[in-house]
Protein backbone atom coordinates (compact mmCIF):
# COMPACT_ATOMS: atom_id res chain seq x y z
CA UNK A 1 0.00 0.00 0.00
CA UNK A 2 1.21 3.46 -0.87
CA UNK A 3 1.91 5.99 1.31
CA UNK A 4 -1.01 8.04 0.20
CA UNK A 5 -3.34 5.13 0.36
CA UNK A 6 -2.48 4.28 4.32
CA UNK A 7 -3.57 8.33 5.27
CA UNK A 8 -6.36 7.49 2.98
CA UNK A 9 -6.96 4.53 4.99
CA UNK A 10 -6.84 5.72 8.47
CA UNK A 11 -8.87 9.10 7.61
CA UNK A 12 -11.80 6.79 6.45
CA UNK A 13 -12.03 3.53 8.06
CA UNK A 14 -9.67 4.12 11.64
CA UNK A 15 -10.61 7.73 13.18
CA UNK A 16 -14.20 7.05 12.40
CA UNK A 17 -13.81 3.91 14.41
CA UNK A 18 -12.23 5.70 16.89
CA UNK A 19 -15.05 8.04 17.36
CA UNK A 20 -18.02 5.82 17.85
CA UNK A 21 -16.17 4.33 20.39
CA UNK A 22 -16.07 6.98 22.30
CA UNK A 23 -19.46 8.12 21.70
CA UNK A 24 -21.06 5.06 22.06
CA UNK A 25 -19.18 2.19 23.25
CA UNK A 26 -16.86 2.52 26.32
CA UNK A 27 -14.62 5.19 27.47
CA UNK A 28 -17.72 8.12 27.85
CA UNK A 29 -15.41 10.06 30.19
CA UNK A 30 -12.98 10.41 27.58
CA UNK A 31 -15.29 11.76 25.57
CA UNK A 32 -16.66 14.36 27.73
CA UNK A 33 -12.70 15.00 29.29
CA UNK A 34 -12.31 16.00 25.26
CA UNK A 35 -15.03 18.15 25.34
CA UNK A 36 -14.21 20.45 28.45
CA UNK A 37 -10.95 21.36 26.43
CA UNK A 38 -13.02 22.81 23.61
CA UNK A 39 -13.97 26.55 24.00
CA UNK A 40 -17.89 26.91 22.69
CA UNK A 41 -18.63 28.58 19.72
CA UNK A 42 -20.37 31.29 21.46
CA UNK A 43 -18.88 32.22 24.43
CA UNK A 44 -19.07 35.38 25.59
CA UNK A 45 -16.74 37.64 25.84
CA UNK A 46 -17.77 41.14 28.19
CA UNK A 47 -16.12 44.53 29.56
CA UNK A 48 -15.05 43.78 33.68
CA UNK A 49 -18.54 45.33 35.06
CA UNK A 50 -17.33 48.30 36.52
CA UNK A 51 -20.64 50.63 36.86
CA UNK A 52 -23.94 49.62 38.83
CA UNK A 53 -25.75 49.50 35.14
CA UNK A 54 -23.07 47.01 33.42
CA UNK A 55 -23.07 44.67 37.31
CA UNK A 56 -26.39 44.18 36.93
CA UNK A 57 -25.90 43.54 33.20
CA UNK A 58 -23.87 40.77 34.57
CA UNK A 59 -26.01 39.49 37.19
CA UNK A 60 -28.81 39.20 34.65
CA UNK A 61 -26.80 37.06 31.78
CA UNK A 62 -26.00 34.92 35.06
CA UNK A 63 -29.38 34.62 36.01
CA UNK A 64 -30.42 33.48 32.64
CA UNK A 65 -28.01 30.79 31.48
CA UNK A 66 -27.51 28.85 35.19
CA UNK A 67 -28.99 25.94 35.00
CA UNK A 68 -29.67 23.02 37.70
CA UNK A 69 -29.94 19.30 36.17
CA UNK A 70 -31.24 16.67 38.27
CA UNK A 71 -29.83 12.91 37.06
CA UNK A 72 -31.76 9.86 37.20
CA UNK A 73 -28.16 8.05 38.11
CA UNK A 74 -28.55 9.89 41.30
CA UNK A 75 -26.99 13.29 41.02
CA UNK A 76 -27.64 16.96 40.30
CA UNK A 77 -25.54 19.21 38.44
CA UNK A 78 -25.41 23.36 38.69
CA UNK A 79 -24.31 24.58 35.36
CA UNK A 80 -22.86 28.17 36.13
CA UNK A 81 -22.11 29.98 32.52
CA UNK A 82 -19.26 30.46 31.11
CA UNK A 83 -18.03 34.26 30.81
CA UNK A 84 -14.70 35.94 29.46
CA UNK A 85 -13.82 39.04 30.59
CA UNK A 86 -12.17 41.23 28.28
CA UNK A 87 -8.90 43.36 29.34
CA UNK A 88 -7.89 45.77 26.55
CA UNK A 89 -4.72 47.14 28.62
CA UNK A 90 -2.69 43.93 28.59
CA UNK A 91 -4.96 42.35 25.40
CA UNK A 92 -5.99 39.55 26.95
CA UNK A 93 -9.11 37.68 29.08
CA UNK A 94 -10.03 36.62 32.22
CA UNK A 95 -12.82 33.94 33.59
CA UNK A 96 -15.55 34.82 35.82
CA UNK A 97 -14.44 32.24 38.47
CA UNK A 98 -10.89 33.47 38.10
CA UNK A 99 -12.74 36.92 39.36
CA UNK A 100 -14.99 35.41 41.58
CA UNK A 101 -13.56 32.38 42.75
CA UNK A 102 -16.16 32.18 45.79
CA UNK A 103 -19.57 31.06 45.26
CA UNK A 104 -22.43 30.71 47.02
CA UNK A 105 -26.13 29.44 46.20
CA UNK A 106 -28.98 30.00 48.06
CA UNK A 107 -31.68 28.19 48.43
CA UNK A 108 -35.09 27.67 50.59
CA UNK A 109 -37.15 24.25 50.92
CA UNK A 110 -40.31 23.83 49.39
CA UNK A 111 -43.27 22.55 51.34
CA UNK A 112 -41.12 21.88 54.83
CA UNK A 113 -41.27 24.89 57.70
CA UNK A 114 -40.46 25.27 61.07
CA UNK A 115 -42.16 27.40 63.57
CA UNK A 116 -43.28 28.75 60.24
CA UNK A 117 -39.99 29.62 58.71
CA UNK A 118 -38.93 27.80 55.39
CA UNK A 119 -35.78 25.05 55.94
CA UNK A 120 -32.68 26.71 54.32
CA UNK A 121 -29.70 25.34 52.33
CA UNK A 122 -26.58 27.23 51.44
CA UNK A 123 -23.86 25.71 48.73
CA UNK A 124 -20.64 27.31 49.30
CA UNK A 125 -18.28 26.84 46.27
CA UNK A 126 -14.92 27.28 44.83
CA UNK A 127 -15.37 28.28 40.84
CA UNK A 128 -13.71 25.15 39.01
CA UNK A 129 -12.54 26.03 35.22
CA UNK A 130 -10.69 24.84 32.71
CA UNK A 131 -7.57 26.31 30.75
CA UNK A 132 -9.76 27.65 28.11
CA UNK A 133 -12.20 29.34 30.74
CA UNK A 134 -15.18 26.66 30.44
CA UNK A 135 -16.79 26.55 34.36
CA UNK A 136 -16.99 23.21 35.29
CA UNK A 137 -20.16 21.63 36.98
CA UNK A 138 -21.09 21.90 40.38
CA UNK A 139 -22.00 18.61 41.32
CA UNK A 140 -24.20 17.09 44.48
CA UNK A 141 -25.02 13.74 46.07
CA UNK A 142 -28.56 14.64 45.87
CA UNK A 143 -29.94 10.66 46.05
CA UNK A 144 -27.37 9.99 48.56
CA UNK A 145 -28.60 12.92 50.55
CA UNK A 146 -32.25 12.02 50.19
CA UNK A 147 -31.39 8.60 51.91
CA UNK A 148 -30.20 9.94 55.20
CA UNK A 149 -32.15 11.17 58.08
CA UNK A 150 -32.44 14.75 57.70
CA UNK A 151 -30.33 16.92 59.87
CA UNK A 152 -29.04 20.34 60.02
CA UNK A 153 -25.29 21.32 59.71
CA UNK A 154 -22.18 20.97 57.25
CA UNK A 155 -22.29 18.38 54.70
CA UNK A 156 -18.48 18.27 52.93
CA UNK A 157 -19.00 17.05 49.28
CA UNK A 158 -15.17 17.96 48.65
CA UNK A 159 -12.49 20.46 49.44
CA UNK A 160 -14.19 22.63 46.94
CA UNK A 161 -17.91 22.30 47.65
CA UNK A 162 -19.58 22.09 51.17
CA UNK A 163 -23.20 22.19 51.58
CA UNK A 164 -24.65 23.75 54.89
CA UNK A 165 -28.41 22.75 56.06
CA UNK A 166 -30.71 24.86 58.00
CA UNK A 167 -33.59 24.12 60.28
CA UNK A 168 -33.48 20.67 58.75
CA UNK A 169 -33.97 18.30 61.41
CA UNK A 170 -37.68 16.58 60.80
CA UNK A 171 -37.77 16.61 56.93
CA UNK A 172 -36.07 17.07 53.88
CA UNK A 173 -38.52 19.39 51.47
CA UNK A 174 -39.23 17.84 48.21
CA UNK A 175 -37.24 20.35 45.85
CA UNK A 176 -35.15 23.32 47.35
CA UNK A 177 -36.03 26.47 45.05
CA UNK A 178 -32.78 28.92 44.49
CA UNK A 179 -33.00 32.14 46.40
CA UNK A 180 -29.88 33.96 45.32
CA UNK A 181 -26.13 33.54 44.48
CA UNK A 182 -23.23 35.51 46.01
CA UNK A 183 -19.82 36.17 43.94
CA UNK A 184 -17.05 37.66 45.69
CA UNK A 185 -13.63 37.72 44.95
CA UNK A 186 -10.54 35.71 46.38
CA UNK A 187 -10.57 38.67 49.29
CA UNK A 188 -14.01 38.01 49.99
CA UNK A 189 -14.65 42.34 49.30
CA UNK A 190 -16.83 43.64 47.18
CA UNK A 191 -19.48 40.57 46.53
CA UNK A 192 -21.92 40.39 43.99
CA UNK A 193 -25.40 39.78 45.29
CA UNK A 194 -28.14 38.08 42.70
CA UNK A 195 -31.35 38.66 44.41
CA UNK A 196 -34.50 36.78 44.98
CA UNK A 197 -36.61 39.35 43.35
CA UNK A 198 -34.27 39.47 40.43
CA UNK A 199 -34.30 35.93 39.65
CA UNK A 200 -37.97 36.14 39.55
CA UNK A 201 -37.73 39.07 37.15
CA UNK A 202 -35.32 37.72 34.78
CA UNK A 203 -35.81 34.21 34.90
CA UNK A 204 -39.87 33.96 35.52
CA UNK A 205 -39.76 30.12 36.18
CA UNK A 206 -38.41 28.84 39.10
CA UNK A 207 -34.91 26.85 39.01
CA UNK A 208 -34.01 24.34 41.91
CA UNK A 209 -33.08 21.01 43.06
CA UNK A 210 -36.28 18.72 42.59
CA UNK A 211 -35.30 16.11 45.28
CA UNK A 212 -38.83 14.37 45.15
CA UNK A 213 -37.14 12.32 41.59
CA UNK A 214 -35.30 10.68 44.14
CA UNK A 215 -37.84 9.80 46.73
CA UNK A 216 -37.87 6.13 45.34
CA UNK A 217 -34.40 5.20 45.15
CA UNK A 218 -33.57 2.00 46.34
CA UNK A 219 -29.79 2.55 46.11
CA UNK A 220 -28.64 5.99 45.58
CA UNK A 221 -25.04 6.04 43.71
CA UNK A 222 -22.29 8.15 45.02
CA UNK A 223 -21.33 11.37 43.09
CA UNK A 224 -17.32 9.80 42.73
CA UNK A 225 -14.81 8.55 45.43
CA UNK A 226 -14.07 11.98 46.53
CA UNK A 227 -16.96 12.61 48.25
CA UNK A 228 -17.25 12.58 52.18
CA UNK A 229 -20.01 10.76 53.13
Amino acid sequence: MTRFGYVFFLLIFIFPAVMGFLLVGGDWQVFRDFQKKRVPATFPTMSFPQSPEEQEALLQKISQSLQIIDYQEGFSEILFPSILFSDPTFNDSFSLCEEFPRITFLFEGEGVYVHGESVELEIDWTCQYDESGNTLPLRIPSSYLVSQKPFSGDFVVDENTTLRFFKTDEAWPQAWVLTGVILQDAKGSSPLSLEKGQLIQWRKVPIGLRWQHYKTSAKPVPVSNETHY
